[in-house]
């Protein structure tokens, strides 16, 4: 646990997690949108396309500050948090407790681990898959990263449980427009083959790089390899992972509607709106957005 992180959640136990997610949010090029970020239950508005009820067992591989976990838990029987970060698992717990809310069990560990029997869970979240300083021990391969944490999550799931994934998108307008990419910070990285990325990373900035960025039709692929079925495709606006908007990847009519509701969003400037305009009359906004998800389902017998 770093340094910064214990003095989070030392703040967390003795003036409350809202303190501390103040103080952590201060540091931030934008504390508003941070303060959002860590604190905003929103995240998991997603879950109206779940099934969501009491009796729901959630295994929860995000890896943020426990919004969705906490929000889950208020409708759901059980969640399981699972995270790599120590400090992240202890912040969660503070934050649970603080909240009344008994159901949340943490877990450290890697995604591709779980230490859940087989057949447990109803529903899975892999919402956060950046890659971040406790997965550098990890595959840079994306391919076989997510297909070890996919099978391993197919396997808790019971017959008819579904995941929900959230994924960088390899070809986003962002990465196309020169964004910087961590932990390298070079730019159209993403867009290299994963070899020459690497190669890359080392030469210019001496990192290793681990590309967890994709796209829809690898991911469906790999779905499908892990046994899921019955795939759902939606892309994401206006940021990743911070999404506010999902729609169906095949569907113009809520693209459209999309691009309206963005048009005065803070984090959509006139330029993206113009773009995203003219990139939706063409049919390849849907294929350019920040991120997309997913969801799949584990057949029934």
């Amino acid at each position: 646990m770093n340094r910064q992180a214990a003095q989070i959640n030392q703040i967390a136990r003795q003036e409350g997690w809202r303190i501390a997610a103040e103080a952590a949010a201060s540091t931030a090029e934008d504390p508003v949108q941070q303060l959002e970020f860590i604190t905003s239950e929103a995240r998991a508005d997603f879950q109206f396309l779940l099934p969501v009820n009491r009796e729901a067992v959630v295994l929860d591989l995000d890896g943020g500050w426990g919004n969705q976990t906490v929000s889950f838990a208020r409708t759901c029987k059980q969640v399981y948090r699972l995270d790599p970060a120590p400090w992240k698992m202890e912040f969660t717990r503070i934050r649970a407790a603080q909240e009344g809310l008994t159901n949340i069990t943490c877990i450290q560990s890697h995604p591709a681990e779980i230490p859940l029997p087989m057949n447990s869970c109803h529903i899975a979240l892999l919402t956060k898959t950046r890659m971040d300083e406790t997965w550098k021990d990890q595959s840079s391969l994306e391919g076989a990263y997510y297909f070890q944490v996919l099978r391993a999550i197919w396997q808790r799931l019971v017959p008819g449980g579904c995941v929900f994934i959230n994924v960088e998108n390899r070809f986003s307008y962002q990465h196309l427009l020169g964004s910087r990419v961590p932990p390298s910070n070079l730019r159209f990285i993403t867009l290299l083959p994963p070899s020459l990325a690497r190669f890359y990373a080392r030469q210019f900035r001496g990192v290793e790089y681990p590309d967890f960025t994709s796209t829809p039709q690898r991911i469906k692929t790999i779905l499908n390899e892990t046994g899921f079925t019955k795939l759902m495709v939606f892309f994401q606006v206006p940021v990743y992972p911070g999404f506010r908007f999902l729609a169906d990847i095949n569907s113009r009519e809520a693209t459209n509607f999309l691009i309206s509701r963005l048009r005065v969003h803070s984090d959509f400037s006139w330029h993206s709106y113009v773009l995203s305009r003219i990139a939706s009359a063409i049919g390849v906004l849907p294929y350019l957005a920040p991120g997309f998800c997913m969801l799949a389902y584990k057949e029934s017998n």
